[in-house]
């Protein structure tokens, strides 16, 4: 019929116009990665185009090219990513060798509308040896009012380049904007994959079930001390440490994750074997728990790379690089130098301005992957001991800052608690003495501040081992500590960033000094209004409200001993901060304290969450500071009342909201709570939770408060009675915000009763979300809602 004829006639012109050859093609093809392909799809690219199968548009890339006539043009707008992944270096080459790039525009992020970067490209279907085609980069700035910035382009931001260039560089990137510098380098230095093997991590498959923030788990079931699978299986433990990448951090860090290892990674291995599961073999299972250098696989920050200890399995987002066992590097008297010393060189130079600008032209995505890293260029120094000296310190003291955080498994004690050995033992690190004197005298402190308990003695700070004292004086010598390490490490990098722009001649591209926004350790302000405009938009600016707040966290900490003061000195025993603290772990954990703490609003009882916690703090700290310690707090946290009260206040009201936040939403201590009267609050902790748990807080708390609340309802209500005329509007109202709390917490203990008799457990390695789910479910499987929502 005639529909039929039509259909083929319309195939047939399809067949010619793709059959037939031109002068010119221009078109902007389908952006379809393999993974989104259906199978027909996928294997016709397969099959045809093997160069560029993963993605339809570079597809259509060969196709165009194969569509235009001896020295015709094709002309496309395509994804940026042909340009630099190495799954299209093939296809590269095949271009370099027999086309010609006339014209190449990189079009940034969103000038085209979408979320990615893109290319046009126009090309010559003829090899031109020595040909210089012209490039020319579009940023979203240049386009943002809807007109160009600046037409014609000026002749600075044109690029006019023989294509054979690229193919001096691995992979043949389209790396454009390269100096005759970095050429050379290539030229020059020796790959990283001759100094380092970098290998791909586990894939667990199912991180909610392998994958625990280490403090989820119970303690004495991590294993931080493995050196390989072997000690691992030796232990007996169940979890150990997992190198999941993370956010940006230079030199040390991003210690947060645990894995279900145990018996040689017995469940993940069978996980894996289940019908319909992967079932690809746990890859380089004999790098585990090996020392290495780590990067995140996906970041949109600059580069950033740490040291990785002994005692890891690396993840596939956590990239990671090993030390060869035979070294490379020479020392100036010409001998080898340990695979470990090869190691730090390598971070020492990938820590500086050289890495992100050489990386980014191998691979501009926010993917650095392992065939990119091992693609980069080393030129060796003559002497590399100055390198791995500053590398060391780096080390140290991003490690040191590191376990300043209660996050961190090594930390021990708060700074605020034992200060002095704080900076005494900063000072071991950089090897000299840190005069704070001059900053102390600078701060207006009152009356009785500087006593010799804090330190002091005749005006002059004193080298004490004593805890406690003053908390001004001790956030002024944390942060005078904290603030040098930050210029200490700045310091630093600016002296390897000389080094090494130096050694790879490229001192008229990139500027040594190291933008203080863009250091990756604590910097302590006063509050926000204090900080630097240098440091606008750097995660690790921490004010003296945050520090305060990390302070009575710690403090919170000893009340459920989770943490023992002695272990800061107070029986003269040295604390060393960043030491690895295993068995410091395993001992809190087994300390006799208590499970549950009430935390009410007012001052009804003698043991709540806020008496305990000032306690804590006159005995550390001293009787004697104790007024001007609170005035401290409550000033930090934002004074607007007296000091006990404006502590009381932050507890009650606020201190869990942050506790969720700084523990990623897993948080380690619980809340109980009735409702938005504030009628009755618990905080548990959930390491020490047992089957009477909620029968505990129903009868021994709850019913104490609802008899308080009783009992000082029927006293307002004899002082209404009394018809005392000036007291009445503020009693009455006391009254109608107790009887409110008062009906709240009646009605909080009928969902607690539900739940009381049935003995709820928890499994420590079921992980936070899922226990406290659990504890909330009655018979019939409705959640009562007796806690806070994380």
């Amino acid at each position: 019929n005639r529909s039929r004829l039509d259909d083929i006639y319309i195939l047939l012109r399809q067949a010619e116009v793709m059959s037939s050859t031109y002068d010119v093609v221009v078109t902007n093809p389908p952006y379809l990665g393999s993974r989104s392909m259906g199978a027909q799809l996928s294997k016709f690219l397969q099959n045809n185009y093997p160069d560029s199968k993963y993605d339809l548009f570079a597809a259509f890339i060969e196709k165009g090219n194969s569509m235009v006539k001896a020295n015709g043009f094709s002309c496309m707008v395509t994804m940026q990513s042909w340009m630099f992944l190495k799954r299209f270096e093939t296809m590269r080459q095949t271009i370099l060798g027999t086309k010609t790039i006339a014209n190449l525009m990189h079009l940034e992020n969103n000038v085209m509308g979408i979320a990615f970067g893109t290319a046009v490209t126009v090309m010559r279907n003829c090899h031109i040896p020595g040909y210089k085609g012209i490039y020319h980069t579009v940023k979203f700035s240049d386009i943002s009012t809807g007109e160009p910035s600046e037409f014609p382009p000026r002749p600075e931001e044109i690029v006019a380049l023989d294509g054979a260039q690229f193919t001096n560089i691995p992979g043949s990137p389209i790396a454009y904007w390269a100096s005759e510098a970095v050429f050379d380098a290539f030229k020059k230095g020796i790959l990283m994959s001759d100094l380092v093997e970098v290998r791909q991590g586990l894939a667990t498959t199912n991180n909610n079930l392998f994958l625990r923030q280490w403090y989820e788990v119970d303690p004495k079931d991590i294993y931080f001390l493995a050196t390989n699978p072997q000690e691992a299986e030796i232990s007996r433990k169940k979890w150990f440490p997992y190198n999941k990448g993370g956010p940006r951090r230079q030199w040390y860090g991003n210690y947060d994750f645990v894995i279900n290892w145990e018996e040689d990674g017995r469940d993940i291995r069978a996980y894996k074997k289940r019908p319909g599961g992967n079932k690809s073999s746990v890859p380089n299972y004999d790098y585990y728990f090996r020392e290495a250098l780590t990067w995140s696989l996906v970041s949109s920050a600059a580069f950033s790379i740490r040291f990785r200890e002994a005692g890891s399995i690396h993840d596939v987002a956590g990239m990671s690089a090993f030390a060869k066992k035979e070294g490379v590097l020479r020392g100036q008297d010409g001998e080898i130098l340990s695979p470990r010393q090869n190691l730090l060189y390598i971070l020492g130079l990938m820590g500086t301005k050289i890495s992100n600008y050489i990386l980014q032209m191998i691979n501009p995505t926010i993917n650095m992957q392992a065939g990119d890293f091992v693609r980069f260029p080393v030129i060796l120094a003559n002497d590399p001991l100055p390198v791995i000296q500053l590398t060391e310190e780096n080390i140290k003291l991003a490690k040191f800052d590191w376990s300043t955080s209660e996050t961190s498994w090594q930390f021990k004690c708060h700074p605020l608690v034992a200060p002095f050995n704080f900076k005494k033992n900063y000072e071991n690190i950089i090897g000299k003495s840190l005069p704070i004197e001059s900053a102390l005298k600078k701060i207006d402190m009152p009356e009785g501040a500087l006593k010799s308990r804090s330190g002091f003695k005749n005006g002059q700070l004193q080298d004490s081992n004593s805890m406690g004292g003053s908390l001004r004086t001790a956030f002024i010598i944390y942060q005078a500590v904290t603030n040098h390490l930050f210029r200490r490490i700045q310091m630093n990098e600016e002296q390897l960033n000389k080094f090494f722009i130096q050694l790879y001649g490229l001192g008229d591209h990139l500027a040594y000094q190291i933008l203080p926004s863009d250091v990756t350790v604590n910097y302590i302000v006063d509050s926000r209004e204090h900080i630097p405009a240098e440091l606008t938009g750097n995660p690790y600016v921490r004010t003296r409200s945050d520090v305060i707040k990390g302070y009575i966290s710690y403090i919170v900490g000893c009340v459920f001993g989770r943490y023992s003061p002695p272990s800061c000195n107070l029986q003269n025993k040295n604390i060393t901060f960043g030491d690895n603290i295993a068995s410091d772990l395993e001992e809190s954990a087994s300390i006799a304290q208590p499970c549950v703490i009430l935390m009410s609003d007012e001052a009804y009882v003698s043991d709540d969450l806020t008496e305990r916690v000032i306690g804590w703090i006159r005995d550390i700290h001293g009787a004697e500071h104790l007024a001007d310690n609170l005035d401290f707090i409550a000033q930090s946290l934002g004074k607007k009342t007296t000091s006990e009260e404006t502590l009381r206040h932050y507890l009650v009201n606020n201190f869990y909201k942050d506790h969720v936040q700084m523990y990623r939403r897993r948080p380690i201590y619980w809340q109980f709570e009735s409702g938005r009267q504030n009628g009755f609050k618990v905080l548990a902790y959930m390491l020490r939770w047992k089957s009477d748990t909620i029968g505990y807080v129903r009868v021994q708390l709850l019913h104490r408060m609802q008899r308080i609340y009783e009992d000082e309802i029927d006293r307002l209500e004899d002082i209404i009675d009394r018809k005392n005329g000036r007291e009445q509007p503020r009693v009455a109202k006391r009254k109608h915000k107790l009887l409110k709390q008062l009906k709240e917490i009646q009605d909080y203990d009928i969902r607690l009763a539900h739940l009381a008799l049935l003995d709820k457990t928890i499994d420590l390695d079921d992980g936070v979300r899922v226990n406290h789910r659990a504890v909330q479910i009655d018979r019939e499987g409705k959640n009562m809602k007796i806690l806070t929502d994380l």
